[in-house]
């Protein structure tokens, strides 16, 4: 019996995300996207050299096709966790979260999928949201932090719901304004 290979490997890379990392795996996880299953894609974590890095038995409850990976050779630049990612991905379809506090929408891992098949040379990219009360330079700047951070999460049941993420993430800016993506 042959196992099926996956349509869509998944890079996330993560460097001291303890808090993070458990939400944006969740954000991927089956129970959570929406129009994919389990078995449709893989979530590769490249940990680049956090002093506690996770664990895959500490996500097995999420039933995700899931490896956690340590780079050997942590850098303070993601690229090379990125391309060491890339190396063990089993999918044609490939997609990067360049660090491990990137949620998801439930439809996001489908909509990249089909929007991959429209072309045999696409590129797909998202927009990007950042959680908060405004862009996250200005928000730190008014007192936002982590507790607050928390407390947003706590006050919209996101688990359930993972569209209600837009009622607190405002659009991404850079300090010139221009939009960015993951």
């Amino acid at each position: 019996m042959s196992v099926k290979s996956p349509e869509l490997s998944l890079i996330v890379i993560s460097y001291e995300m303890a808090r993070e990392l458990p939400r944006t795996l969740y954000s991927l996880s089956p129970r959570y996207q929406q129009g994919i299953a389990a078995a449709d894609y893989e979530v590769i974590v490249i940990d680049n050299g956090s002093r506690t890095p996770p664990k895959a038995e500490d996500f097995a409850d999420l039933g995700m096709n899931l490896r956690i990976h340590s780079f050997p050779n942590p850098t303070p630049s993601p690229v090379r966790a990125i391309n060491h990612g890339l190396t063990l991905a089993a999918a044609p379809l490939v997609g990067v979260n360049i660090d491990g506090a990137r949620m998801a929408s439930p439809g996001l891992l489908d909509a990249c999928r089909r929007a991959a098949r429209t072309d045999p040379a696409a590129v797909v990219t998202t927009l990007s949201f950042q959680l908060g009360p405004g862009p996250q330079w200005l928000s730190i700047q008014q007192g936002y932090d982590v507790a607050w951070e928390d407390r947003l999460l706590d006050g919209i049941d996101w688990r359930n719901n993972g569209y209600r993420l837009f009622d607190i993430s405002p659009f991404a800016e850079n300090i010139s304004g221009a939009g960015s993506a993951p």
